[in-house]
């Protein structure tokens, strides 16, 4: 049983606690050995003893690198968590990872995006601004008044991408010259517009006569309890992918719809992607 309001972060101890109805933490440089976490213990009883007394000085604003560490710990999609360490490793920390965030400029960040960024898209250049942003909106109010990422100059309007469909002949031919198990992906794809990971995820308790439950994922390999907008859905069936379903062999409740040849699930769906674009390829159908 550990000591209340002290925990583990990282081999130090940290130190929790509330004011009012918002919650404090301050990493100490105490190892968190049964010995540090008593010392961190009357630390935290002394702080919570001037808060009261009305005597409490400001803590020091954490650094961008501290902030970051923290950022990553919170859960993340696999696919998030490894773009902010991207975007993090090649531009922010590169520059500010020392640098106490009630120091950091917007003039900073204009300086990275113009001197790093400048051979990127306004729709990069906002992707990685955006994860910066919302590393540092985790400062706010507590250590900083404004985000200086929420700049009007930092603002990128990225051109806007011309939809290109598959038309109906051609997903028609594609279907066409599909079998097995791609046959029944690119049905699901096409007649009931699940992305990807959401189609391998499928198990048959999804399936409720005509109607297909959508509430989970996979990503990177790793299984999502939601919907990368975080909302479940119910899909009515076109009656070709319910004809197509309902012809398909059923196994277990839990067993999932598309299958290996071994009659397990995949965890990535990148093979199939592959497939479609080497007989887009063959078929002659643009990319």
């Amino acid at each position: 049983m550990g000591i209340p309001g002290v925990r583990n972060k990282r081999g130090k101890c940290e130190i929790r606690w509330y004011e009012y109805d918002k919650l404090r933490t301050k990493v100490l440089q105490i190892p968190f050995t049964p010995a540090g976490q008593q010392k961190a213990a009357k630390i935290r009883l002394e702080v919570i003893k001037q808060f009261k007394k009305g005597k409490v000085e400001p803590l020091a604003a954490p650094t961008l690198l501290t902030l970051a560490q923290q950022y990553l710990e919170s859960p993340l999609a696999p696919s998030t968590l490894r773009t902010v360490r991207s975007h993090l490793n090649k531009y922010w920390l590169h520059h500010l990872h020392n640098k106490p965030v009630d120091e950091i400029t917007s003039l900073d960040i204009q300086r990275i995006v113009t001197n790093d960024m400048r051979h990127l898209s306004a729709k990069s250049k906002k992707t990685r601004v955006s994860t910066l942003h919302a590393i540092l909106e985790m400062a706010v109010p507590d250590f900083i008044i404004r985000n200086p990422a929420k700049h009007p100059k930092l603002r990128f309007k990225p051109e806007k991408r011309l939809i290109d469909p598959f038309t109906i002949e051609e997903r028609d031919q594609l279907l066409a010259h599909l079998t097995g198990m791609d046959l029944l992906f690119y049905q699901i794809r096409f007649y009931a517009g699940l992305r990807p990971g959401e189609v391998i995820a499928l198990t048959w308790a999804d399936l409720h006569g005509e109607r297909l439950f959508v509430g989970k994922g996979i990503t990177d390999g790793a299984n999502r309890n939601t919907t990368k907008t975080n909302v479940e859905r119910v899909v009515n069936l076109h009656p070709k992918l319910a004809a197509a379903l309902h012809s398909t062999p059923k196994r277990f409740a839990k067993s999932p719809i598309i299958t290996r040849p071994d009659g397990q699930g995949y965890r990535r769906y990148e093979s199939f992607s592959k497939r479609l674009v080497r007989l887009q390829r063959d078929l002659g159908i643009r990319y």
